[in-house]
């Protein structure tokens, strides 16, 4: 068992059923996890619209996976049309999307990663304006998410295709006051947040002193975006940001920032200073005085 993160408790933020790998691994490193979803993800709106968006999927060039989220309808869809459609090749942004989409027989061509990393693949030879222009592309993802690259890739001459398959909320049987207590009490050292939605949720789910105690600890994320975001909403530390969501890179980040603080700690912990003993006085017999 590792001791990189020995005594350290951690803030775990994601969603109920998306947390145990992340869980797991900080307490294998030695960490202590305090559970506290932040996220809670639900069917889309209009389920009926999202599947009319997924049955434009046969005769497109490419389908982008943006979250493991989607599998949800993913996977229906799939059973009632008898696989993923020929000729239709998949990209997704993250190693945990695409592991997700795998595991329902989905082929995927390519994986960053890191999470929220659309920069990256916007990247890949893939979705060079070539290969995109005249052809259609279908974007998988939750409702609300990033325009980057639906922008971009209608820019490079691509027919877009959004397909809103779930959606994210505040989840319904949060307990601020819990959260609070363990801000107040000391009983959180760093909170993880893996998404923009996970760290506004945070914030709104607390009162005036419960935000200055969460603004007061520091903050791990997973892109510089949540990094901007946590600028603006007052975070009084500059956040470590991780290389990417899986797991491994976050525990990887929290052992950097944890072995840093041990070190500081350990370089200002003062010593008392010993005051030196004094000369000892050796009383003269007066007598003995010269005159």
């Amino acid at each position: 068992m590792s001791t990189a993160l020995k005594g350290l408790q951690v803030l775990v933020t994601r969603p109920a059923a998306q947390s145990g790998a992340l869980a797991g691994a900080i307490e294998a490193a030695g960490g202590f996890v305090r559970s506290f979803p932040a996220l809670a993800i639900l069917p889309p709106q209009d389920p009926s619209a999202a599947c009319a968006a997924l049955d434009r999927l046969p005769g497109s060039a490419l389908a982008i996976v943006t979250s493991a989220n989607v599998v949800a309808l993913l996977r229906p869809w799939l059973a009632a049309r008898g696989g993923w459609p020929d000729g239709v090749g998949c990209l997704a942004i993250g190693g945990a999307s695409a592991r997700a989409v795998r595991e329902l027989g989905v082929p995927v061509a390519h994986d960053t990663p890191g999470a929220l990393r659309s920069e990256e693949l916007l990247a890949t030879p893939e979705l060079a304006a070539g290969c995109v222009r005249g052809r259609r592309v279908v974007i998988l993802r939750g409702e609300g998410g990033r325009e980057l690259l639906g922008a971009e890739l209608g820019r490079r001459g691509a027919e877009v295709v959004i397909a809103e398959l779930y959606r994210r909320a505040p989840p319904p049987d949060a307990d601020p006051q819990r959260l609070a207590g363990w801000l107040r009490d000391g009983a959180i050292d760093i909170v993880t947040a893996s998404s923009n939605e996970s760290l506004t949720n945070l914030f709104d789910l607390l009162d005036a002193r419960g935000r200055e105690s969460l603004l007061s600890t520091p903050l791990l994320v997973v892109s510089p975006r949540a990094a901007r975001l946590a600028r603006d909403l007052g975070w009084s530390h500059a956040p470590v940001i991780a290389t990417g969501a899986d797991a491994a890179a976050i525990v990887a980040a929290l052992a950097g920032w944890h072995s840093a603080r041990t070190a500081e700690h350990t370089t200002h912990t003062i010593t008392p200073a010993t005051t030196p003993e004094p000369p000892a006085i050796t009383a003269r017999d007066p007598t003995s005085d010269p005159p």
